[in-house]
């Protein structure tokens, strides 16, 4: 005798292959973003110190000229919002060779005295937008380009300081093994690379950025 299946089943069937293709087709406006596909470097944090201990080295022979190595570093990215207005945006981790390292400051309280100076502003106006703090609350003008960069998304709240940790890899050609110097910086308007640019995002990544495991 031919059986049928239970109707609670069948319910339960149509209904989990209904969320499968409404949660993977159907797009909402991305959470981090509101829809604009870029996100913008908030100028009520800032970087006060960033620690990146190596903790993997390899080297891949891929039969070119250069090497192409990978570094993997954890990092703590320490931050800062002194305002009442809560700041989210992105940091860039930045790695250079050490021949890029310009002028350095002691401090950070150095930096923005100087800054005040330069653009007739109280100290406590001055955010540091463009220089990079180094570890130790070093701020450092680089002369040359990062030969490799990694963007984390941040949120602070106001008048709180918090330290971010993250592993980061740096992959490129020509990266050589040597003591390599890591900066951070608060980024300016950037493609926000949770939704790619696009504004929108599906309902499971949707759900990923509210559960934050994206």
């Amino acid at each position: 005798m031919k059986m049928s299946a239970p109707r609670g089943f069948v319910y339960f069937f149509i209904g989990a292959l209904l969320l499968g293709v409404l949660t993977t087709s159907f797009e909402v406006t991305c959470p981090i973003d509101k829809g604009t596909g870029v996100i913008a470097g908030s100028k009520s944090v800032q970087v006060t110190d960033v620690e990146g201990k190596l903790i993997d080295f390899k080297t891949y022979d891929t039969g070119c000229e250069e090497a192409f190595s990978e570094f993997t570093y954890a990092v703590k990215i320490s931050l800062v919002n002194k305002t009442t207005t809560p700041g989210f945006g992105l940091v860039a981790i930045n790695f250079y060779r050490p021949e890029a390292v310009g002028k350095e400051y002691a401090n950070l309280q150095e930096a923005i005295r100087e800054k005040a100076i330069d653009m007739e502003l109280p100290e406590q106006e001055v955010v540091l937008m463009e220089e990079e703090v180094s570890t130790g609350g070093v701020i450092l003008v680089f002369m040359g380009r990062p030969v490799a960069t990694k963007l984390v998304f941040v949120e602070i709240p106001t008048e709180m300081a918090k330290t971010i940790e993250e592993t980061i890899q740096f992959r490129g050609f020509g990266l050589e093994q040597i003591a390599h110097t890591l900066s951070s910086k608060v980024e300016g308007e950037t493609v926000c690379p949770f939704c790619r640019g696009k504004g929108k995002l599906s309902v499971i990544g949707w759900l990923k950025i509210k559960a934050g495991v994206y």
